[in-house]
């Protein structure tokens, strides 16, 4: 339901509890008339699960997911935007469709945008099936990431993890090691440069980090908002938030 400070759209935003970038940066994109809702939701501690218990994590994260959707319901968002990437997880794109079904059935209705379907989205539009991909994770579950591109038809030169131990860790990387990351990974025989983990700050020098490297350069922030916006029915495009806002 638009209102008079969101005329052109009211966005019910999900987030993990402990992440502190995904509201700045989306904040930092928001065009007059667009107003984001915020809600939250704890993810189970993964370490608890064994590899063999994958489905029961993804479930469980799911279920999270689908209450904050319905409690983010009840300010009446036009739409609702889950900002979390679930490429790390250990089920792949079977993980992913559990939690993107339980964000829909929480959603009851409403339409919702997720990160890890949008990244892909955002990929196609510059043609780019060779990529490499920055995160905050360890090597386990780069290994996953790796994998779930790979099952969607991309080529991965390499995945560069900032080995933070806890969710909320990944928000105090620096610039200067983000940009190391991304630097490391990068080629010829590269098409663009990505990142999830939606708590990885990487919205302010993506431009910077486009101008050096010659690419795009964007991840799951850039692209759920991207997405979202454009899902329903705002074009604006954007100077200064990288090649994704401002081209498409």
């Amino acid at each position: 339901m638009v209102d008079r400070l969101g005329d052109r759209l009211v966005l019910g935003l999900l987030i993990p509890a402990v992440n502190t970038v995904v509201q700045p940066e989306f904040d930092g994109m928001r065009p007059a008339g667009v107003t984001n809702q915020t809600g939250r939701f704890f993810i189970p501690d993964l370490t608890k699960y064994g590899i063999d218990s994958t489905d029961r994590a993804a479930s469980d994260i799911a279920s999270a997911i689908g209450s904050a959707a319905e409690a983010v319901r009840a300010c009446e968002p036009d739409a609702i935007a889950l900002a979390y990437s679930s490429e790390y997880l250990a089920g792949g794109h079977a993980s992913a469709a559990t939690i993107h079904d339980a964000l829909v059935a929480g959603a009851g209705g409403i339409h919702v945008t997720n990160a890890t379907d949008s990244v892909p989205r955002a990929l196609e539009l510059f043609g780019a099936r060779r990529v490499s991909v920055v995160t905050p994770y360890l090597p386990p579950a780069n290994a996953f990431v790796r994998a779930f591109f790979e099952a969607a038809g991309y080529s991965v030169k390499a995945v560069e993890g900032a080995q933070r131990e806890a969710g909320s860790s990944a928000a105090v990387t620096s610039a200067e090691n983000i940009h190391a990351a991304f630097a490391a990974i990068d080629g010829d025989d590269v098409d663009a440069l990505i990142h999830v983990g939606s708590n990885l700050p990487v919205l302010d020098i993506c431009v910077a980090l486009e101008q050096a490297l010659g690419k795009p350069v964007f991840g799951a922030n850039q692209a759920t908002f991207w997405a979202a916006l454009r899902d329903n029915g705002i074009a604006d495009q954007f100077e200064g938030k990288g090649r994704l806002l401002a081209e498409f």
